[in-house]
């Protein structure tokens, strides 16, 4: 009887364990530099896997340090991802909704930064994962006046990106 009993003490005490360490901010960071390093090796070329996946690869990974940058910040403003042993995230719907994401950490984003962080989003939820959207016109996007069915990007949006990134690992740190 004692020995179910220490069992049990044992289970609290590791999802207590979890629980805390996935509410500090520490790892978060750390996670979202290393999820950027690896985006910029495989804009590089190092451990290039095809010409066709490279970009969406990269910023799928993108997409992934900014959600880990934002939890860490989300964190520090006293919020938690975790409970009773469970990571709970951040509850957004979409999942991986970087705008709502930032929001929920309250980063201040200027109308390009949202923008840029909404086009990022689908790559986050699917196009660095998988070959299609969950639903055939998730990806539809009107610039100027003209429907695309791709995500529209350039090295402006690159930039947007860039500059919100800095800014918010030295607000997180």
């Amino acid at each position: 009887m004692l020995g179910a009993l220490g069992l049990l003490m044992f289970e609290d005490i590791e999802k207590f364990n979890f629980t805390e360490s996935v509410n500090c901010k520490g790892p978060w960071l750390m996670y979202a530099k290393q999820l950027m390093k690896a985006a910029i090796d495989l804009e590089s070329g190092e451990n290039d896997p095809s010409q066709f996946l490279r970009p969406r690869i990269k910023l799928m990974l993108v997409a992934f340090a900014f959600e880990n940058l934002f939890k860490a910040l989300f964190i520090k403003h006293g919020g938690a991802i975790a409970s009773d042993g469970k990571l709970v995230g951040i509850r957004v719907h979409p999942a991986h909704d970087l705008v709502q994401i930032a929001d929920c950490a309250s980063v201040a984003l200027t109308n390009d930064e949202r923008d840029a962080l909404r086009r990022l989003s689908h790559f986050g939820r699917f196009m660095g994962r998988y070959p299609s959207p969950n639903v055939w016109d998730e990806v539809q996007e009107v610039v100027s006046g003209e429907t695309f069915y791709i995500v529209p990007w350039s090295s402006a949006t690159d930039d947007v990106l860039s500059n919100l990134f800095l800014r918010t690992l030295k607000d997180a740190s």
